[in-house]
């Protein structure tokens, strides 16, 4: 039994969904128009669907948007948008997941995208193929690796892909195969080198493509950056300082030094203006005359010029012993 709808009935805010109509290639699409507004907010603004609307803002009117893109792509677009059952898994061919990341890029749903590139990654695509895509899909990676194959694999370029490539980026790789053949290098690095400003000007338009979750990681990252690069600055501002304060006392060392200096050449000068001007300590001159005076000979006695006679002490005479006086006559008689 069903019941007629009643404008006095309250509208769930979550679950109520409007629906919108699309018309593409003269065929209608209508589907909840919710995952149009949550998967870009760029396109939700485009084409007018109103993005954390109120319940009083669910109305059940019929919204027709007009869609200039192939029919063919944007079927493959929904499939993968509006699964079927929730355990259904997508699977596409190489065709439908480039229609998929082709819309997904040009509308900006950015997870969606994100799940194409890994699908196609995941499936052979020849060198060629990865240079055509990642340049029409600015993804840096695809670019970059096609580059890398083209240099290392054992056929030479294609007059086709030459053209494809352009004539300046062609010669560019043929003669970095040449010189890889000669003496083999680290190509990845090369390719980067010889071809830094057009990877970068893809990686700056890549950067529009990141998904919620990279925002959240990119900012993370800034932030631990930026707190790094804070902690360096602080620690080189705490060298210099350092390094001024110690600057200051060698200043102030040198400073003391020539004062000194100064002093000492000052003192100097004044000791040898008081030794020139002859305030320095005289002799005694009445002294000096009295060493320097010679006397006469006629002021000296001839007693004064006698040698000292020495006085040697006389010894009392005693007693020869009875026995040296024996001996005396005993000798006596011998000689006699």
């Amino acid at each position: 039994m069903t019941a007629a709808f009643n404008h006095c009935h309250e509208l769930d805010p979550e679950y109520h969904w409007n629906f919108v109509t699309f018309l593409v290639d003269n065929c209608r699409f209508r589907v909840p128009e919710h995952r149009f507004q949550e998967g870009s907010e760029v396109f939700a603004e485009e084409y007018g669907l109103q993005v954390n609307a109120t319940p009083n803002d669910f109305e059940m009117v019929e919204n027709v948007v007009e869609l200039y893109v192939n029919i063919d792509d944007f079927r493959p677009f929904l499939r993968a948008l509006y699964p079927r059952s929730s355990n259904e898994t997508v699977t596409f061919t190489k065709c439908e997941w480039l229609s998929v990341l082709g819309l997904s890029s040009e509308w900006y749903f950015n997870d969606l995208r994100r799940v194409a590139i890994e699908k196609l990654t995941e499936l052979s695509m020849s060198p060629i193929e990865r240079v055509r895509f990642g340049r029409l899909f600015d993804i840096t990676a695809w670019l970059s690796s096609g580059y890398v194959d083209l240099v290392t694999r054992p056929e030479s370029l294609k007059l086709d892909e030459a053209e494809e490539l352009g004539w300046e980026i062609a010669m560019k790789l043929c003669a970095m195969r040449e010189a890889n053949i000669r003496q083999p290098s680290d190509v990845a690095q090369t390719v980067h080198q010889s071809f830094f400003h057009e990877l970068l000007k893809i990686a700056v338009r890549q950067a529009a493509f990141m998904t919620k979750d990279e925002k959240k990681e990119s900012e993370r990252r800034g932030a631990e950056l930026a707190k790094k690069f804070a902690a360096a600055a602080a620690e080189e501002q705490k060298k210099a300082a350092d390094a001024a304060a110690l600057t200051e006392s060698k200043r102030k060392e040198a400073e003391g030094l020539e004062t000194r200096r100064l002093s000492l050449l000052e003192e100097a000068s004044a000791l040898e203006a008081r030794l020139a001007s002859g305030n320095s300590t005289t002799v005694d001159t009445t002294t000096s005359d009295s060493i320097s005076a010679k006397p006469t000979a006629g002021d000296i006695s001839d007693d004064a010029w006698a040698l000292p006679t020495p006085k040697l002490k006389k010894k009392k005479k005693g007693k020869m012993p009875t026995e040296v006086l024996a001996s005396y006559d005993i000798g006596a008689a011998i000689f006699s």
